[in-house]
């Protein structure tokens, strides 16, 4: 299945059968708009066909981005409330538990299950992808070093490396052993 993301201010083309995914110029996406004029195809002629699907996998990953987004918010301010933000503890906890839920899900959605790619977008692509905060991690990091704070910029690229690749590894484990 062929699906064209836009994320970012980027689109995408994406081929879920094969796990591989283009970046789409914008030049592109011209000459394939003035191509289907060319042939009399207008905008409604258009979305009636693989279009339609494609706008569909769009509204999947969009609402899936939506939930992720806030449950992202919900657990950072939890945490940061909770514990404090002189460490990013919050964007921590959701890299590693997003690590983690990729790891559990996509051998469900692909090895187990062999679930409609449109729950792996909606899931992966979209919740995960909006939930994972690396280049939060990454600014967060930025402005440690910034502040003279080497260690604990240090230990969060090191922990959040290592601790998410375990968290990947046992959610694989887990999903397979199911």
């Amino acid at each position: 299945m062929i699906s064209i993301i836009a994320a970012g201010g980027h689109m995408f083309l994406v081929d879920l059968k094969r796990s591989v995914c283009y970046q789409l110029s914008a030049s592109l996406l011209l000459l394939a708009a003035s191509a289907a004029k060319t042939r009399g195809q207008n905008r409604a002629t258009l979305l009636k066909g693989p279009v339609r699907g494609i706008m569909v996998n769009i509204l999947i990953i969009g609402l899936g981005g939506f939930l992720g987004a806030v449950a992202r918010y919900g657990v950072a301010l939890w945490i940061g409330q909770r514990w404090g933000r002189n460490f990013p503890l919050g964007t921590f906890v959701i890299n590693i538990t997003g690590s983690m839920l990729i790891g559990f899900l996509m051998p469900l959605l692909t090895e187990r299950f062999l679930a409609n790619p449109q729950w792996r977008l909606f899931l992966a692509v979209g919740f995960l992808g909006a939930y994972t905060t690396f280049s939060t991690f990454e600014y967060e990091t930025g402005a440690l070093l910034k502040d003279g704070e080497w260690l604990i910029a240090c230990g969060n690229v090191i922990l959040s490396v290592i601790v998410g690749f375990a968290a990947l590894k046992v959610g694989e484990t887990v999903a397979r052993s199911i």
